[in-house]
């Protein structure tokens, strides 16, 4: 029996598991990742099933484009930074990858963080990010556009839709990478690979 598989990103928790394990987020990593998460997944559920990857969709935000003022009086461009270029070209290519899909939320500047190391950090807060994950989840689900999702996320915020998924009889299998995830976000899924 064939049964159709997306896989949902979050973004931001994908960044995190790369720096930990000292690896550059690119298109070529992501889908290295993506492989081995439905291939750990096969390997769980038996030669019975047959996984089809149907879509992989990548949740973040592009990156802040605005002007800010640190407190030390200098005017910082955040348009011009390699950080902003970097991950604009990547959100770009990923896309316009086959069978991708880009979910965008917003990135709003908060403030200008301590110094560390004479260094002022900005602080930034993403909206809208997990609310159309969770969103998608639920529609994937209820609409039966496919038998399988994959999260490499690790919010607790994603506990209400894997529940609605599961109760559609949607298989949810989660992906930390390495990461601490919450405890009830395991025990509302089937498998963690």
């Amino acid at each position: 029996m064939i049964m159709k598989v997306n896989v949902l990103i979050d973004g931001g928790f994908l960044e995190q598991a790369l720096r930990k394990q000292k690896k550059t987020l690119s298109v070529a990593e992501v889908e290295t990742i993506v492989n081995e998460a439905v291939s750990n997944l096969q390997t769980k559920i038996g030669e019975a099933y047959n996984l089809s990857l149907f879509r992989v969709l990548y949740y973040d935000c592009l990156p802040f484009d605005g002007i800010k003022i640190r407190p030390d009086g200098k005017e910082i461009d955040f348009s011009k930074s390699s950080t902003f270029l970097r991950k604009n070209t990547f959100l770009n290519d990923i896309a316009k990858h086959d069978r991708y899909g880009l979910r965008v939320g917003q990135l709003s500047f908060r403030i200008w963080g301590e110094p560390s190391e004479g260094v002022y950090n900005p602080i930034f807060q993403q909206k809208g990010v997990d609310m159309k994950f969770g969103l998608d989840i639920a529609v994937m689900s209820m609409k039966k556009i496919v038998d399988v999702i994959i999260i490499i996320a690790g919010d607790s915020d994603f506990i209400a839709p894997l529940k609605v998924a599961r109760k559609e009889g949607v298989l949810v299998a989660i992906q930390p990478l390495g990461l601490p995830v919450k405890d009830e976000l395991i025990k509302h899924s089937d498998f963690k690979l």
